[in-house]
């Protein structure tokens, strides 16, 4: 571990409207900001479409306020995807998408990143309107999500999820964007995920066939078996004191 760093948080990027509003927030608050991005094989733009509201960040409040990471995460979600994958598949079948689980790939290695540097807040864009997320509904994982990095004495935050209508004004208030309508614009760029579309059919099609209720209540228990596997990892890792915590992953496959 490396010190008390509780002036820093870790700002899932993906730089969008609202993960950017997230950080713009962050950086009034604390003294650094690691702007997160993730990155793997399928996942389109990671630099390059976070790269002007990056810019935009730092002409308000300071180059020196961010330190942008951009993260290759392909390791840490195949282990979420694929631990025992066979039981997982056998008991919730077609809700073992991929993308269900990019997010918690995520926060598993935010948190542990987090740890390993006594960063004590992460905080992301999550809003209501994306609900069918499971990673941003209230129901299947924010309050798992929230105990999770909690028991590791790191606070989650949704800084823009109250006031998601707001979003984009406040980034024009706040001198960020020149325009208080990005949304559906040429400037309204951010990370795309190839898997999006599969998990948009999946959705449609698990929702439509059994209603969202039960989506829900799927997911939130898929969620917690899940998010116990992450949870007793970091534990694990953090028993054996001999080297990084972020560098287990690669010396731990069961």
């Amino acid at each position: 571990m490396n010190g008390n760093n509780k002036d820093s948080v870790v700002v899932h990027f993906s730089g969008g409207t609202d993960s950017t509003l997230a950080a713009a927030f962050c950086a009034e608050r604390f003294g650094k900001v690691y702007l997160m991005t993730y990155d793997r094989a399928s996942f389109i733009g990671a630099r390059h479409y976070t790269t002007a509201n990056f810019q935009r960040l730092c002409r308000i409040y300071g180059k020196e306020k961010f330190v942008r990471v951009i993260q290759p995460i392909g390791q840490w979600h195949k282990r979420v995807c694929y631990n025992n994958y066979l039981y997982f598949a056998g008991k919730y079948k077609l809700a073992v998408t991929s993308l269900a689980f990019c997010k918690l790939s995520m926060h598993w290695y935010s948190a542990v990143y987090s740890i390993e540097n006594g960063i004590g807040t992460v905080a992301d864009g999550v809003v209501p309107y994306m609900d069918l997320y499971p990673d941003q509904n209230a129901k299947i994982s924010l309050d798992k999500l929230r105990g999770f990095y909690g028991g590791f004495g790191v606070r989650y935050e949704n800084p823009v999820y109250a006031i998601a209508d707001q979003a984009e004004q406040l980034l024009y208030d706040k001198g960020v964007t020149e325009t208080p309508h990005v949304r559906g614009t040429e400037n309204d760029q951010q990370v795309f995920y190839a898997e999006q579309v599969v998990f948009a059919l999946f959705v449609k099609y698990y929702t439509e066939r059994h209603g969202k209720d039960v989506y829900e209540t799927v997911l939130s228990n898929l969620f917690d078996e899940k998010i116990d596997f992450m949870r007793q990892t970091v534990a694990d890792w953090m028993k054996d004191s001999d080297g990084s915590l972020v560098g287990k992953l690669k010396n731990n496959h069961a």
